[in-house]
């Protein structure tokens, strides 16, 4: 994404994505909505959403996540709407 800075919405739900990898997101400072719903996202590594610092909406619905780890979300300073709906989280 390195040459989209200016995006501010990105809309990646219905694919077969399985992890968030670290800096899968670099570049992207000015994105306030993320849509990764209907994936199947296990898990999301550290520092996959640095440097996104005006994300106010991140949706994570639908997907395979089972835990959510604390350095998950700790750089979305803007972040007002995290939607988890439907994964398999059973420990936070």
């Amino acid at each position: 994404f390195k040459y989209y800075e200016n995006l501010k919405k990105l809309y990646l739900y219905h694919n077969n994505l399985e992890s968030i990898e670290k800096n899968s997101f670099k570049y992207l400072y000015n994105l306030d909505a993320l849509e990764l719903s209907y994936n199947k996202i296990e898990r999301i590594k550290p520092d996959s959403f640095s440097d996104m610092k005006d994300l106010s909406f991140l949706n994570l619905d639908n997907n395979q996540l089972f835990l959510i780890e604390e350095y998950y979300f700790e750089e979305l300073t803007s972040l007002k709407d995290l939607r988890l709906r439907n994964n398999k989280i059973n420990y936070i």
